[in-house]
């Protein structure tokens, strides 16, 4: 059994940045294709904070949270700016606490400092390098009509948002629900209510498109698929890390990894190991040679491998035809998985391999290459 107490949670997702995704029907000769900036591509969900006895009633507030299980603190954006909420009014942890020291050391931090006021603060880091300060706080936090009276959390007071694809600032949710399997991750903080389980359908990035997150219970357990048990080597414990056995890029079959994948619905696109991608890169470059027609790069392009719209001067295909290599993971437990989407709307003219390479100790399965899928965690059981 899980232990937790109270029947499931179920909230809606959406993807927060309301646009049209890529589509292959969009290949078609003399297709249209609309100015549109790149996908910040992240999903968001409803939370109240700050609505107990310890702070303010009247300073509770209704927040739109990204939804990470690469993050392992919660936590908001408490500005005074204009369309931003305000958590002043929750109580901070002091320097002196231990719960600063243990915040800080169970997290992923460059470091802590104490303010002239001896609140403690700490620095969030992300694989990706991106960085944000926060004050430690505990207040209650309220997820789909459940409320968490004492929740340990981030309040950040004027940080800017960011995105985790590669800089544009984010200014569509209020700050991350961190649901990594660390200490001060959601599903730990809230295992007393939730069991340490949680469940998360991604949908594709179309507008008023809905997902869903859901907590406690049993979860979501799949009746096809199967488990896959959570890689707990040192330095992945408070991640959701998988083995992978296998992988096929089209013809090019049976291609071993030598790291472990992290599943992360905060990133977007899907990082593979540089040699791994490069067999990928060729393989989609030979399959398209001829049909696409390659878009010039630029220094500061995040993807490499991209292509022109017909709208742009690029090559149409007839729709439904072109001819897309498979690509496929086996995971640990025998775990087939499909990849649906090769490529993903760039900018107005490009669209590029949804892919990139990573010289990180693991892979990355991004939320583009999650969609439709139901994805159930057990932070107790490892799986």
């Amino acid at each position: 059994g899980h232990g937790g107490g109270g029947g499931g949670v179920r909230l809606s997702i959406v993807p927060a940045n309301n646009q049209d995704p890529f589509s292959y029907s969009t290949l078609v000769v003399a297709t249209s294709t609309p100015a549109r900036k790149a996908p910040h591509s992240s999903y968001v969900v409803q939370a109240t904070v700050g609505s107990s006895s310890v702070s303010d009633p009247a300073n509770a507030r209704n927040m739109t949270l990204m939804i990470d299980t690469g993050s392992d603190v919660t936590w908001a954006r408490c500005g005074p700016g204009p369309g931003q909420t305000t958590c002043s009014g929750s109580p901070r942890v002091p320097c002196s606490s231990p719960l600063c020291d243990e915040v800080s050391e169970r997290t992923k931090t460059a470091r802590r400092s104490c303010n002239e006021t001896d609140v403690c603060e700490i620095e969030l880091v992300y694989q990706d390098g991106d960085r944000v300060w926060v004050d430690v706080a505990q207040d209650s936090l309220a997820v789909g009509g459940v409320r968490l009276p004492t929740f340990t959390f981030g309040a950040a007071d004027d940080s800017p948002m960011w995105s985790r694809t590669g800089g544009e600032e984010r200014v569509h949710d209020d700050g991350i629900l961190g649901l990594s399997r660390g200490g001060y991750g959601f599903p730990s903080l809230a295992r007393s209510r939730f069991g340490g389980v949680f469940s998360y359908c991604l949908p594709a990035f179309i507008r008023d498109n809905t997902g869903f997150l859901y907590l406690g219970g049993r979860g979501l357990f799949p009746g096809r698929g199967g488990c896959m048990p959570l890689n707990t080597d040192e330095g992945n414990e408070d991640d959701y890390m998988v083995d992978i056995e296998s992988l096929r890029f089209g013809n090019v079959t049976d291609l071993r990894a030598n790291h472990p994948m992290l599943i992360d619905s905060g990133t977007v696109v899907t990082h593979l190991e540089a040699r791994l991608y490069a067999v990928l890169r060729q393989v989609v470059q030979a399959t398209m040679a001829g049909l696409l027609t390659p878009a010039p790069q630029y220094p500061d392009d995040a993807l490499d491998t991209c292509y022109l719209y017909p709208s742009h001067g690029g090559r149409g295909v007839p729709d439904g035809t072109l001819p897309l290599p498979e690509v496929a993971f086996r995971f640990a437990g025998g775990i087939s998985f499909k990849l649906d989407d090769l490529f993903i709307r760039y900018d107005a003219s490009r669209f590029c391999l949804a892919f990139r390479p990573t010289d990180y100790p693991y892979s990355i399965l991004g939320n583009v290459h999650q969609h439709h899928r139901v994805f159930t965690f057990d932070i107790v059981n490892d799986v």
